[in-house]
């Protein structure tokens, strides 16, 4: 590893590595939608098909290579055209990858599809919302030692704790993307305050000149007293944010929702904000 970041034996440059990359990226164009934001490209970038990975994105790549070394089984919220399940399957020949979307671009079913047949045995898809996708995942015993925190950004810490229900063995690797903005920057350190995330020295925070940031960190299992709790604070904090998007909510209706978090912060008083 170069003090840029990256690999000597650049992956990136290698053509076999291109040329699945723009396969992958002809099925995605061939649907006539625009590809948003991801781990490749420019968010609705119009040359995606036929262009190289962008070099903005290049450090938050190899920080994510670097953090599914020896990782078995990677489940991710948020897949969208695939591209950081193609990362993550080149990078670890040996990672079964599981991914969470809600499919709401026509490219997504296909390029889940594209990424089955060249990984055949390692890659499942699991469609629909994270919020009833995830506890079903849990309580099917579901366990994974690697996550990636991609999907809607307001319901991040959600994922999160039910991720930590899904935790493999002591620990799990986690990495949350995005998190050069406010709101998910604050849920990041919400939860290592709290202790459910655990930072790494190998993965320091990255520096605020870079456009594109994420953070890596070690996922702690749920601790099961705590696990209600912390799912009470965290749909409180989804319907305050449903309830900013709804044009003409009452202020009674908004009272209601924050005597909801009042009365849970009451009753479990190591919920903080």
């Amino acid at each position: 590893m170069n003090s840029a970041g990256t690999s000597t034996d650049d992956v990136e440059a290698a053509e076999p590595w291109l040329e699945r990359l723009r396969s992958l990226n002809a099925v995605i164009a061939a649907t006539g939608q625009p590809l948003n934001g991801n781990l490749f490209y420019e968010h609705r970038q119009p040359d995606f098909a036929t262009s190289p990975p962008n070099a903005i994105h290049r450090v938050k790549r190899e920080r994510i290579r670097q953090a599914l070394r020896g990782r078995t089984r990677l489940l991710e919220v948020g897949v969208n055209g695939g591209h950081s399940a193609y990362l993550a399957l080149t990078a670890n020949p040996e990672l079964e990858f599981h991914g969470v979307d809600i499919c709401a671009s026509p490219y997504v079913r296909l390029a889940v599809a594209w990424l089955e047949a060249e990984f055949p045995g390692r890659v499942f898809l699991h469609a629909g919302d994270s919020l009833k996708v995830l506890p079903t995942l849990v309580r099917s015993g579901k366990r994974f030692d690697c996550f990636h925190i991609d999907g809607a950004k307001h319901t991040y810490f959600h994922d999160i704790i039910n991720c930590q229900a899904m935790v493999a063995g002591a620990e799990a690797v986690v990495i949350v993307d995005d998190t050069r903005r406010t709101d998910v920057n604050a849920i990041w350190r919400r939860c290592v305050r709290q202790g459910l995330i655990e930072v790494m020295s190998a993965f320091p925070a990255m520096p605020t000149s870079e456009k594109s940031r994420n953070e890596i960190g070690m996922l702690q299992p749920a601790v099961p007293w705590k696990r209600r709790p912390l799912l009470l604070y965290a749909d409180m904090l989804d319907r305050l944010h449903r309830a900013r998007r709804i044009p003409g909510r009452t202020r009674s209706g908004l009272r209601k929702i924050f005597s909801v978090g009042s009365a849970a912060r009451g009753r479990y008083p190591n919920v903080n904000a």
